[in-house]
C-alpha cells in the first residue's frame, strides 16, 4: 500500500524540520519555517490552487477567442515567494507583527514576477471544466464593498443586466416578498419588495440552465447597508437573507457567500453571526469567497486615520458631525430632526458648512497627486482623482472639492439648502457621515485584529475559505512597464484609472514598498493564511477558540481593484467601462469552488 502524497508530505515537512532545529541558523528566534511550510502544505498545492484557477479561466477565455498573450495579462501565476513567504516575526509575536511579517516578506515581491512565472509555465489545454457546473450549479450572494451605494454600476454588472433564466425568475419571486430598508434621508424604514433590494443573475448553458446563479445585496443610496460597523451589516444581511430564501422557495444547494472588497469583513461576519443565531440556512453555507477582499486590514485605510491629509479630512468631518447624538459643530436641533429650526440656527449651520468647504479645500490641495511618476506612464494627470477614501466620502456627502470628479447621486443630503427640512438634513448628513466613518475604520489593521480576535467571531470549519486577489503592475522608476496601462485588463484613459493609479502610490507608500496590491488591498492582506488561524507549534492563533480552517488561494488576476467588481465608478467621457472579463472570471470562481467541493 502506498503512502497517500500529502501524508508524505508531511512526513517530509517533520523531517525538513527536526533537521533545521538541530543545525546552526540565523534566524532560530523566528517563526519562519513554522508559518511558512504550514502555509505552504494547505496551499500549494497545484490541483487546487492559483494554477487550477488560471487554467479554468484560460479554458473560458480561449472559447471566447481570447489569445493565450492576452490570457497571460488578465491572470497571473504567483510564484513561491507568494505562496510561500520566508516570515521573520518572533515567537510569540503579536497579531499585528505577525501580520507584519507577511507585509516584509512582499515587499521584495513584484508584480511582473508573477506574470513573468504565467509565461514560462504553460497553459493547460483546453477542457470542458463547464462540466463540474452543469452536474453541480453553484449559487453566490454577493455582499458589497465601501461607497457601493454611491456607485452607479453594480459588481458583476454586466451579468445582471443581460436576459438570464435566473434573473426572469426572480422579477416574479422576489416581488412577492418584501424587506424593511432603511432611508437617511426620510430617517425611517420602509417595506420594499425584494426585487428591488436583491440583483439576481445567472450564467446559463445553452439550454437555459443556469450553471452559476449570483444574487447581490444591493445597497441603496442612503440605506447605509455598506457602511457601520460589522455587527450593523450582519443584521440587516440576516434578515434579508431569510427573506432572500424565502422567496427563493427554499435554501439553494451549493451556496457560497462572496463579500468584495470591505463585504470581505462583512462577510466573514454574517457567516459567523448566522452559525451562531442557528440559522436554518447557515449549515448550507459550503463556502466563503473574499474577492479582493480586506481580511486583514488595508494600509490605505490605515493611513486615512494614522496622519497626513486623508487623515486630516476625516478628522474634520468628525469633529463637524461629533461621535453620537447632538454632538459636533454642526448643531441638531433642539426639537428633534422635525422641529423648526429657526432663522439664526440656521444661519449658524451655514455658516459651520461654509467653513467645513473651505477647510476641507484646503487640506484636499496637499493630498499627493503623484503626477511625476504617473506622468512616466503616459497617464492623464489632468484628470481628477476620486479614489481615496477621504475623496469619496466627501463626494458621497455632496462636499465639492477640489481635483475630485462628479459622481452620478452624490450627496445625500444638501446642507446649504436653507430650506423647512433644514433639522432632519443635519440628522441625515450626521447619520451618514458616522457610518461612512465607521465603515472605513472597519478596514484598518487595528480593527481587522480586533475582529480576528474575539472569541466570539471563531470561524465555522464546515466552511471553506476562498480567495482571490489582484494587482496593478509594478511601480514605475523611469520606464513604465509595458503591462502596467494595456488595454486588456485596463481603460488607461478613464477617471477610473487615473484614480486607482494615485492610489496605487499612495498604497506604496502607506506600506512602506509594497508593489503586489490593487490600488486598495495588497495580495498578501487578501489571501487567508492558516498559520494565522490554525494551531502551530510556534505561535497561538488569533482566536483561542478556533479550529483549523481550510482555506484555497485562486490567485491574482491582472487588474485593479474596480476592475475585478464592476465597470466603472466615474463616468470619463468616450470610456464605457474597464475591460477585464468580469462574468468570465465569475464563472472561473464558480467552477474552482466546485471543483474543490468535488475532489473533498
Amino acid at each position: 500500500m502506498t503512502m497517500p502524497t500529502r501524508t508524505i508530505r508531511r512526513a517530509l515537512t517533520a523531517l525538513f524540520l527536526l533537521t533545521a532545529a538541530s543545525a546552526p541558523v540565523a534566524c532560530a528566534d523566528t517563526a519562519a519555517d513554522d508559518e511558512s511550510t504550514e502555509d505552504a502544505i494547505t496551499q500549494r498545492d497545484q490541483k487546487l490552487g492559483p494554477r487550477l484557477f488560471r487554467d479554468d479561466f484560460a479554458a473560458y477565455l480561449r472559447a471566447e477567442g481570447r489569445s493565450d498573450d492576452d490570457i497571460k495579462k488578465l491572470v497571473y501565476l504567483p510564484n513561491e515567494a507568494v505562496l510561500s513567504p520566508r516570515l521573520t516575526s518572533p515567537r510569540g509575536a503579536s497579531a499585528a507583527d505577525r501580520i507584519a511579517a507577511y507585509d516584509n516578506a512582499f515587499k521584495a515581491i513584484k508584480p511582473s514576477a508573477l506574470y513573468e512565472e504565467g509565461k514560462k509555465t504553460p497553459l493547460a489545454a483546453s477542457s470542458d471544466v463547464e462540466k463540474v457546473l452543469r452536474e453541480k450549479p453553484v449559487h453566490i450572494v454577493i455582499l458589497p464593498g465601501i461607497f457601493s451605494e454611491f456607485i452607479p454600476r453594480t459588481p458583476f454588472d454586466e451579468l445582471f443586466s443581460q436576459s438570464s433564466t435566473a434573473k426572469k425568475e426572480w422579477a416574479t419571486k422576489g416581488a412577492k416578498v418584501k424587506d424593511a430598508r432603511y432611508n437617511v434621508k426620510t430617517l425611517s424604514s420602509d417595506q420594499r419588495p425584494m426585487s428591488e433590494l436583491v440583483r439576481v443573475g445567472s450564467i446559463d448553458d445553452a439550454s437555459g440552465k443556469p450553471l452559476v446563479t449570483a444574487a447581490y445585496m444591493q445597497a441603496g443610496v442612503g440605506s447605509l447597508e455598506d457602511f457601520g460597523t460589522e455587527a450593523e451589516n450582519s443584521e440587516v444581511y440576516l434578515r434579508r437573507l431569510d427573506r432572500y430564501f424565502e422567496a427563493q422557495g427554499g435554501v439553494p444547494d451549493n451556496l457560497y457567500i462572496m463579500g468584495y472588497s470591505r463585504g470581505a469583513v462583512a462577510g466573514l461576519d454574517l457567516v459567523v453571526a448566522a452559525h451562531r443565531a442557528k440559522k436554518p440556512w447557515a449549515p448550507k453555507i459550503k463556502g466563503f469567497i473574499s474577492h479582493a477582499g480586506v481580511i486583514y486590514g488595508s494600509q490605505l485605510a490605515d493611513a486615512s486615520f494614522t496622519g497626513g491629509p486623508s487623515t486630516d479630512m476625516l478628522n474634520t468631518l468628525r469633529a463637524f458631525v461629533g461621535e453620537k447624538g447632538s454632538e459636533g459643530k454642526l448643531e441638531s436641533c433642539e426639537g428633534g430632526p422635525r422641529a423648526d429650526a429657526g432663522f439664526l440656527l440656521k444661519t449658524r449651520n451655514t455658516g459651520h458648512w461654509t467653513k467645513l468647504l473651505a477647510d476641507l479645500a484646503v487640506i484636499a490641495m496637499k493630498l499627493p497627486k503623484h503626477d511625476d511618476v504617473l506622468g512616466l506612464e503616459a497617464i492623464d494627470t489632468n484628470l481628477p482623482n476620486g479614489g481615496r477614501i477621504a475623496t469619496f466620502a466627501a463626494k458621497a456627502l455632496g462636499i465639492p472639492l477640489p481635483g475630485a470628479p462628479t459622481m452620478e447621486g452624490e450627496g445625500v443630503i444638501d446642507l446649504d439648502l436653507f430650506d423647512d427640512n433644514h433639522c432632519a438634513n443635519v440628522e441625515s448628513f450626521k447619520a451618514t457621515a458616522r457610518a461612512i466613518v465607521k465603515g472605513a475604520e472597519s478596514l484598518t489593521t487595528k480593527s481587522r485584529v480586533a475582529w480576528w480576535q474575539r472569541p466570539e467571531n471563531a470561524l465555522p470549519t464546515n466552511v471553506k475559505y476562498f480567495a482571490l486577489t489582484g494587482t496593478m503592475g509594478d511601480a514605475t522608476s523611469s520606464t513604465p512597464w509595458a503591462l502596467t496601462t494595456n488595454d486588456v485588463a485596463y481603460d488607461p484613459g478613464s477617471v477610473d484609472f487615473r484614480s486607482l493609479r494615485g492610489n496605487y502610490y499612495d498604497f506604496l507608500a502607506a506600506s512602506g514598498g509594497i508593489q503586489l496590491q490593487d490600488s486598495q488591498v495588497s495580495v498578501n492582506r487578501g489571501k487567508f493564511w492558516p498559520s494565522l488561524h490554525n494551531p502551530s507549534t510556534v505561535n497561538a492563533p488569533f482566536n483561542p477558540n478556533q479550529k483549523p480552517i481550510k482555506a484555497y488561494f485562486m490567485g491574482t488576476v491582472g487588474t485593479h481593484h474596480w476592475g475585478l467588481s464592476f465597470p466603472r465608478a466615474f463616468t470619463t467621457q468616450g470610456v464605457e467601462g474597464n475591460p477585464f472579463p468580469r462574468t468570465t472570471l465569475l464563472k472561473t470562481i464558480a467552477t474552482f469552488v466546485a471543483q474543490v467541493d468535488r475532489a473533498e
